[in-house]
C-alpha cells in the first residue's frame, strides 16, 4: 500500500493511496494510525538540520509537494492531525478564470493542482533555456516522461541557468496558464502533539 519516492530534501518519502481505506467515524480511534522509526542515529551530521518527518495530506491521485506543503513532525513525540475535507467548486466566466482538468489528467495521467502544473511549467522552462532538466523532482520528471535521451543540469552552468529560470520564474508563471481547478478537494488541518513515548511505555517497547 505505500509506494516509495525519492525526495532531495527528504530522502526516501513513502505515498499511501488506497480506495479502500475509508473512515466512516471521526476521532483518534478511527483514522490512521502509524509509528515511525526515523532512525536518527544514521542522520547525516552536518547536512540533516533536523529530526522528524514530513508528512503531507493531499488528495489521492495528485501528486504530494513535502517541500511546499509538509508538515513538521517531530522525533520522540506523539503528533495527532485532526482534518476537515472541503470541497471546492469555482465558477468560470465572469467570476474568474478556472481550470478544467480534464486534458491535464489525460496528458499526464494524474490529477491536477495547480501546483502539479507550475512544477511542469517551471521544468519546461528550464529545458527551452537550459538545454536540460532539473532532477530535484522526480515525480514531475516521471510523468512528463522525461527519458535517458535528455540530459539532467549538473555542470556549473547548467546548475547557474537553473538557479536563474527559478529566480524569475514568478514573472513567467503568468505565461503557464495554471488557473485554480474548477473542482478540488483541500483539507483544513488542526495539528496537536505531546511527548512520545512515556518512560513505562518506552520499556516495554525495548522489551518485544
Amino acid at each position: 500500500n505505500f509506494t516509495r519516492r525519492h525526495s532531495p530534501t527528504y530522502g526516501n518519502c513513502y505515498t499511501l493511496q488506497n480506495d479502500k481505506f475509508i473512515s466512516r467515524k471521526s476521532g483518534p480511534a478511527e483514522g490512521l494510525e502509524m509509528i515511525l522509526y526515523l532512525e536518527t542515529n544514521q542522520y547525516m551530521e552536518g547536512i540533516t538540520s533536523g529530526k522528524g518527518a514530513q508528512v503531507v495530506i493531499h488528495e489521492q491521485g495528485t501528486l504530494p509537494f513535502p517541500d511546499d506543503e509538509g508538515i513538521a513532525v517531530t522525533a520522540g513525540e506523539q503528533t495527532m492531525i485532526g482534518l476537515k475535507q472541503i470541497q471546492i467548486k469555482r465558477l468560470d466566466g465572469k467570476y474568474g478564470p478556472c481550470k478544467s482538468v480534464d486534458d491535464f489528467m489525460q496528458k499526464y495521467k494524474i490529477k491536477y493542482t495547480r501546483n502539479t502544473c507550475l512544477k511542469i511549467c517551471q521544468q519546461n522552462l528550464i529545458m527551452q533555456i537550459c538545454q536540460c532538466y532539473d532532477e530535484i523532482y522526480q515525480d514531475i520528471n516521471d510523468v512528463m516522461k522525461i527519458s535517458d535521451k535528455n540530459s539532467p543540469c549538473r555542470n556549473t552552468s547548467q546548475l547557474t541557468c537553473v538557479t536563474r529560470v527559478k529566480w524569475t520564474f514568478d514573472d513567467n508563471a503568468k505565461s503557464c496558464a495554471c488557473d485554480s481547478p474548477c473542482s478540488e478537494k483541500v483539507y483544513g488541518r488542526s495539528v496537536t502533539s505531546r511527548m512520545w513515548p512515556s518512560d513505562s511505555v518506552a520499556v516495554s517497547m525495548f522489551r518485544l
